[in-house]
């Protein structure tokens, strides 16, 4: 006779409910990786300016078009280089609450070239 080989109800129940956390926390974190690479675009749209007044400017009116809300054009870094163009660089933060007093917090933290 072959003995019977798998998993309990008990560790299915168990694995779907940490698929569905992690899923849930999926959800909740892609958004805040969508609105990275919306900095990230904006801030290379302002980078090509010359001034660092129309380089904040143009950072508000892209981030504003893109639902950017971790960050605005005071928050840049401008440094303005020697072949008229601007480094700008920029860091900022998300975090969520994960279970109780637990949190995941993402740093996120970029620059033109």
């Amino acid at each position: 006779m072959q003995s019977e080989r798998g998993g309990s109800l008990l560790q299915t129940l168990f694995n779907l409910v940490v698929l569905a956390y992690v899923v849930l926390l999926g959800v909740r974190v892609a958004p805040a990786l969508i609105e990275y690479g919306a900095v990230s675009k904006a801030v290379a749209r302002a980078a090509t300016l010359s001034s660092e007044e129309q380089a904040r400017q143009v950072f508000d009116a892209e981030a504003t078009l893109r639902g950017v809300s971790s960050v605005r054009g005071s928050d840049l870094r401008i440094e303005s280089t020697g072949d008229r163009t601007l480094r700008i660089s920029y860091a900022y933060e998300r975090e969520f609450a994960l279970l109780g007093p637990a949190y995941l917090t993402l740093r996120f933290r970029g620059q033109s070239f």
